[in-house]
């Protein structure tokens, strides 16, 4: 029997603006910082998602910003995904033709987990050669935040990628959506 308070909840819900999906959640805006992920599962997020969501405030610097977590829905900070910065890293890496055409995200974690950065080495240098400064720092952010995470999950592999990632409202680099593989 469907309770009152679901039907309610749902045309709540349906009222914010849907700004993504995936294979868990529907996302929606709430307000001008924040977000709201609804479980597309019938009995709510997995208690794996549940247990990923509840060490985001532990480690500010990575993910963003939790402010509610229940089986059905949480609601976290806005980030901007995947962001100009971001974005125009991938083009810069698309124009020098490495890593073509690939999530460099997912490179740059896998270049610290196999621990060799000859490929990366030369996207720097490529940015520093072409005065490419913002190119050069937002690859350093990249690597710093890549770094955080393999030290988070170390011997794992989890699933990273530019749909997952966004900018905060400091250009930090955060993931929203982790999944361990």
């Amino acid at each position: 029997m469907i309770k009152l308070i679901d039907i309610l909840k749902e045309i709540k819900t349906h009222q914010k603006k849907r700004i993504g999906d995936g294979e868990h959640g529907v996302v929606y805006n709430v307000g001008k910082n924040k977000v709201v992920k609804k479980s597309n599962q019938n009995d709510g997020f997995s208690s794996d998602e549940i247990k990923y969501y509840k060490i985001y405030n532990k480690y500010p610097n990575i993910f963003p910003h939790i402010y509610k977590l229940t089986k059905d829905y949480v609601i976290m900070d806005k980030l901007d995904s995947p962001g100009k910065q971001l974005m125009d890293v991938y083009e810069f890496c698309d124009d020098i033709n490495i890593w073509r055409k690939e999530d460099y995200m997912r490179k740059i974690y896998n270049s610290i987990k196999d621990n060799n950065f000859e490929t990366f080495n030369k996207i720097l240098e490529k940015s520093k050669e072409l005065n490419e400064t913002q190119i050069y720092n937002t690859l350093k952010k990249c690597l710093n935040f890549c770094t955080e995470l393999y030290k988070m999950f170390q011997n794992t592999d989890i699933d990273l990628h530019l749909s997952n990632i966004g900018m905060d409202g400091n250009n930090n680099i955060k993931i929203f959506d982790i999944s361990i593989k």
